[in-house]
């Protein structure tokens, strides 16, 4: 029996088997005819339409059927997505980043903690109801200035001030509120500013006036009255600021150094209040009162 003759007889006994009859029906229901079986030697022609076969029916059963695997494509994964970026609201009535307080500017590194000569100063200050005050030079030496606290009556009108600007249409949004406030602070906390280069030796009054500070020498009110365009119809605030403007703080420079060291007085001050219950911070000096 040729290899080819074999190899067609044993697909047609598996098909005849999958179908569950013998090769000799399956043979007759494809058009042969005849009772012989087929011979040895002999070649099966099908003149009929052959049958499909499907792949699983003729595998073997010990043969399992092949799975079916996809076929996996080769890519580089899309890089991560950038995270959002994050974009802080504009308000345009934001309030800046100024302590309203102290007015320290909070984007500034904070000061070296308090020696021992602002310890003691400021707890004799407290001791003796009286206001602290501090000096600092700065330009190799060459210029000086001394800052003020403020007594609580001081404080309130310089916010009634600000209430009555604010009233009157001139102050726009918080932030402007703020600015007026620490504009006005540092007029009044400013006592002395000199320089040792030019005829600039400015010793200003000590307090608002005698009635919001008793233990003033020279109070502001008393101060413009001696000034020629001095109104006593008109508040002090507003005449104040008009004097230090056109008489010491005249330049956008002297204003902002001035201004720097007012806030750098007034972040001293709130450390050594916030430190009053720490009594570490205290001992060091209790010997030398």
């Amino acid at each position: 029996m040729s290899n080819k003759f074999k190899a067609e007889k044993e697909l047609l006994e598996a098909v005849a088997k999958a179908k569950g009859v013998t090769l000799d029906q399956l043979l007759t229901e494809q058009g042969f005819t005849g009772s012989q079986p087929v011979a040895a030697d002999s070649t099966v022609v099908f003149t009929a339409e052959p049958v499909p076969v499907i792949q699983a029916e003729v595998e073997s059963p010990k043969q399992p059927a092949a799975s079916f695997v996809p076929e996996i494509q080769d890519f580089a994964p899309p890089p991560p997505a950038a995270p959002p970026e994050i974009v802080e609201e504009q308000k345009t009535d934001s309030i800046a980043p100024v302590c309203v307080h102290c007015g320290w500017d909070q984007r500034n590194p904070p000061l070296a903690p308090p020696d021992k000569q602002d310890k003691l100063t400021f707890i004799v200050s407290v001791l003796g109801q009286k206001v602290f005050t501090k000096g600092y030079e700065t330009l190799g030496g060459k210029l000086k200035m001394a800052f003020r606290g403020l007594t609580v009556n001081e404080l309130d009108a310089l916010y009634a001030a600000a209430y009555a600007e604010q009233a009157a249409g001139r102050i726009l949004n918080t932030q402007e509120y703020y600015d007026y406030l620490n504009r006005q602070r540092l007029f009044l906390q400013l006592q002395t500013l000199n320089a040792s280069l030019g005829a600039m030796h400015i010793n200003l009054p000590d307090g608002l006036s005698k009635k919001t500070n008793t233990a003033c020498e020279k109070s502001w009110e008393a101060f413009l009255a001696e000034q020629p365009d001095y109104d006593a119809e008109e508040p002090l605030i507003p005449q104040i600021e008009r004097y230090v403007l056109k008489h010491i703080l005249s330049t956008e420079h002297l204003q902002r150094i001035v201004s720097h060291y007012c806030s750098k007085f007034n972040q001293l001050v709130a450390k050594l209040e916030v430190c009053i219950d720490d009594e570490n911070f205290w001992n060091e000096i209790v010997t030398q009162l």
